[in-house]
């Protein structure tokens, strides 16, 4: 879905914690897709926690089938950037990524350091939908 996006380059894959935490640490990636549930030992939170324990953290998006109010507030809490319903939302990870890639020297199109900073700032204490259209992402 994402690797169409020019710009967009996929550098690894994990389905449990561990591989995903020691895969995050040594590509340094500018922005991760965790999901809660993993295989075996941990979850994405344990991942989402230990990544964003690092002084330079990547951009992190929880994209989950379990969008339930407690696990949205641990991952927000816990630094999650973005936390996503993949029944509902699947369909704004496009438009975060075009947003995020927007050319800094265009007048009016900050680059990925302002857009995380401005899309993390958004999030706090909003519905995933009031922050995205405030975002400008439909």
């Amino acid at each position: 879905m994402l690797a169409p996006l020019k710009g967009v380059e996929i550098i690894g894959e994990a389905t449990e914690a561990n591989t995903a935490t020691s895969a995050i640490q040594q590509l340094c990636p500018d922005v991760v897709i965790l999901d809660i549930h993993l295989i075996g030992q941990g979850t994405g939170i344990d991942v989402l926690q230990s990544v964003k324990q690092k002084k330079l953290s990547p951009l992190v998006i929880i994209l989950t089938n379990y969008p339930y109010r407690q696990y949205r507030n641990k991952c927000l809490d816990a630094g999650a950037d973005f936390f996503l319903d993949k029944s509902t939302q699947f369909e704004c990870l496009m438009p975060i990524f075009e947003r995020l890639l927007k050319p800094k020297d265009r007048p009016g199109n900050p680059g990925l350091e302002d857009q995380v900073k401005e899309l993390t700032k958004m999030i706090w204490g909003q519905p995933n939908d009031t922050l995205l259209k405030q975002g400008g992402i439909p």
